[in-house]
């Protein structure tokens, strides 16, 4: 599909030998990144395994009349300390080309990231990446970069205070059974100062969201994400008499709310403090965590199972969510500081980085995370208690 893809984009835009030759119909735009990461984690168990890894991101656009071509790869080369093994992998990220009918509208065929929210922390409503893999040591615009996008092919028009866009995507490992569909209108409420956004999306679990962001004089910014799901995104326990879990069961047909609701001021030196409400029904009640709980330290019941249950992220439903941003130590160097605190057991999640912006093109993230909580809550019971991390970032 893509070669056949190339020679039609090709066919249309005049395409060249030397694509940073400029002409009269095409303009070539490169532009990515060269990172250096390491990871080290501190196990409660004392164990210290590191990683190291380098990552480069190449994203390119050549531009037509009509038409233009994008695309995005992603090689990655990987060393855990703890083994002798290289690992190499390259991930294709982008690779589309897109077809403009007037300045309003335009289609797309081909492999494509659409990312939605509008919070900072999570994203109930980002229904294409949902069950992906994202780096969260990475500042908020390299995670979401480094994206792997979907096969599909999409619609979109643009008005003088709305936007409709419709995608059709090709089943994944995590959509077998249907082809996804997604059709999201914008709307610009200039007068208000307001952004609306509204998606349904259809797959093995059809899903509805909603985004609102609001300005509040020049500081402040109010928003709210909010997603309807059918379908628990983990199984349900069961539990017997003595509640210990001894079965789960698949909540099908239940429809499931995951919502967002925060703020973010900017002072006048630009410090950013954001903070969020997060209630998310997919995850475990206080009955429920408390009997897969004592079904592992009893070993009553299905041990192995409530193990399993465990694996999901988003343990339990309310969290809260804060962070300073863009603390000024010197011109170059800022701060952050964010934590993230389990309202139904009590337990935190902290991580304090530095960002250090060498010259124009070089900048290091330097951070620490830290995991607390008693024994039985959901960062307490991590395995992991510590970790420190520093990325190293050339752009080009």
């Amino acid at each position: 599909m893509w070669v056949l893809l190339f020679l039609f984009f090709q066919q249309n835009i005049g395409l060249t030998a030397d694509l940073n030759q400029s002409t009269e119909t095409s303009q070539f735009e490169p532009f990515g990144y060269l990172s250096l990461r390491s990871l080290k984690n501190e196990g409660r168990n004392g164990s210290t395994p590191s990683l190291l890894s380098a990552t480069g991101l190449l994203k390119s656009r050549l531009n037509g009349d009509h038409d233009s071509f994008v695309a995005q790869i992603r090689p990655l080369l990987s060393h855990a300390t703890n083994s002798s093994v290289i690992e190499t992998s390259a991930y294709l990220d982008e690779l589309y080309w897109e077809h403009r009918f007037s300045a309003s509208s335009f289609i797309f065929l081909g492999r494509r990231k659409i990312v939605n929210g509008v919070a900072i922390g999570r994203n109930p409503s980002d229904f294409f990446n949902q069950r992906k893999t994202q780096d969260r040591i990475l500042n908020d615009e390299d995670r979401r970069a480094e994206i792997e996008g979907d096969d599909m092919i999409g619609w979109s028009y643009f008005g003088r205070s709305y936007s409709v866009q419709s995608l059709l995507g090709a089943p994944t490992g995590n959509s077998r059974k249907h082809i996804r569909s997604m059709l999201q209108v914008n709307i610009n409420l200039n007068s208000l100062a307001t952004d609306l956004s509204f998606l349904a999306y259809y797959a093995d679990h059809p899903s509805f969201g909603m985004n609102i962001s609001t300005l509040s004089g020049e500081n402040i910014t109010v928003y709210a994400e909010a997603a309807m799901r059918r379908g628990r995104d983990r199984k349900s326990p069961v539990q017997s008499s003595n509640a210990v879990v001894i079965d789960s069961v698949d909540d099908a047909n239940k429809w499931i709310a995951d919502t967002v609701i925060g703020g973010q001021y900017t002072t006048d030196n630009g410090i950013t403090l954001a903070a969020e409400y997060w209630r998310n029904n997919n995850g475990f009640s206080e009955s429920e965590y408390t009997g897969i709980f004592r079904t592992l330290t009893t070993n009553q019941g299905n041990p192995y199972l409530a193990g399993n249950l465990l694996n999901s992220s988003s343990l339990r439903r309310n969290y809260s969510f804060f962070r300073i941003g863009d603390i000024p130590f010197s011109n170059k160097l800022k701060g952050e500081f964010t934590w993230v605190h389990n309202l139904d057991d009590s337990s935190n999640f902290l991580r304090c980085t530095v960002n250090f912006d060498v010259g124009k093109f070089d900048s290091f993230r330097i951070g620490v995370d830290g995991y607390s909580g008693s024994k039985f809550t959901e960062f307490g019971s991590s395995k992991i208690n510590r970790r420190a991390f520093i990325i190293y970032k050339r752009n080009f």
